[in-house]
């Protein structure tokens, strides 16, 4: 079955990507069906060929470089939102006419590690509806604040599923673009504004497993212990050094199968380096944290509820 996978990075989040790809390759039941799609305004050839090669230890995936036409992205430049986003965040908006002849696809941010079956998500029954997500964590609080019907579905949009025949015969881009120009201003979340504003009751709802949102042990979207993709969100990253976040052993596990590899002694001499910040700095950050009600809800949630679910 044919995957369609749309990627939109540049050069400095490349090996994290990298990361993302080789997960959704290992743990994908048709590998030789996967396309990579590469949205991106300029990659070195020394990282194309290091993705390319990250890729092709696994079979034969079909991976494609696409620059994006500075035309279409023009309208998004004044856009204000967090410092650590890139212009690439945008690039998502774009999709149906970056990839004409693709009648659909998942979209992934570079800070998720997929440990389910790619194909699930592809093989989505859309329900007539042009986008499929998970719900963000603060899907309650950002509908407020946009004033958006308290019941559509807000997904985050680290991840979702894509009908890109519907986004072209409905004008979807066309009303992103001129969502992003009427309310420049006001938008702080970027491209998943945009997104759910448009697409307001008009987005189905995947399960939670398929966007676990964390940023450390006590902020977590789901806690489930089976989640099928985890997403690393804010500036909390398994990568930064002294960085407190929760599953962030898997994303080494996947980084370590790349082509960005370290050498295995000197990746756990920075492990251990990196565990012992984590620790003090998420002290430091969080003094408080033992009387919070969520760290223990958290504790439970991990350890207690899931022993009784094994029995």
């Amino acid at each position: 079955m044919k995957a369609d996978i749309a990627l939109c990075f540049d050069e400095n989040y490349a090996r994290h990507a990298a990361a993302t790809m080789a997960s959704i390759l290992h743990n994908a039941s048709d590998r030789d069906g996967i396309f990579f799609h590469i949205i991106t305004e300029g990659l070195s050839e020394e990282t194309k060929r290091k993705l390319l090669d990250t890729c092709f230890k696994f079979g034969s995936p079909q991976v494609e470089f696409v620059v994006p036409s500075k035309d279409l992205l023009r309208i998004f430049e004044d856009i204000k939102t967090h410092s650590y986003l890139s212009r690439a965040t945008f690039f998502r908006l774009n999709l149906a006419s970056f990839l004409p002849d693709t009648e659909k696809l998942v979209y992934l941010d570079c800070d998720t590690i997929v440990l389910g079956d790619i194909s699930e998500l592809i093989s989505t029954q859309m329900h007539g509806l042009p986008l499929a997500g998970v719900e963000d964590i603060a899907a309650k609080r950002m509908k407020k604040r946009d004033g958006l019907d308290p019941k559509t579905t807000y997904i985050n949009a680290g991840m979702f599923v894509m009908d890109c025949v519907l986004v072209r015969q409905q004008g979807i881009e066309r009303a992103f673009a001129q969502y992003a120009a009427e309310n420049a201003a006001k938008i702080r979340l970027g491209d998943q504004q945009i997104i759910n504003a448009v697409l307001q009751n008009n987005i189905l709802a995947l399960p939670p497993e398929w966007n676990v949102q964390v940023s450390s042990f006590v902020g977590r979207s789901d806690f489930t212990a089976n989640p099928k993709l985890i997403h690393y969100i804010a500036r909390s990253k398994p990568w930064i050094f002294g960085s407190w976040t929760h599953f962030r052993e898997e994303y080494f596990k996947y980084a370590q199968m790349t082509s960005w590899k370290e050498p295995q002694e000197e990746f756990n001499r920075r492990r251990k380096a990196s565990d012992r910040a984590a620790i003090w700095g998420y002290i430091k950050y969080r003094p408080f944290t033992f009387l919070r009600p969520k760290f223990y809800m958290a504790l439970y949630k991990t350890f207690i509820a899931r022993k009784k679910a094994d029995h």
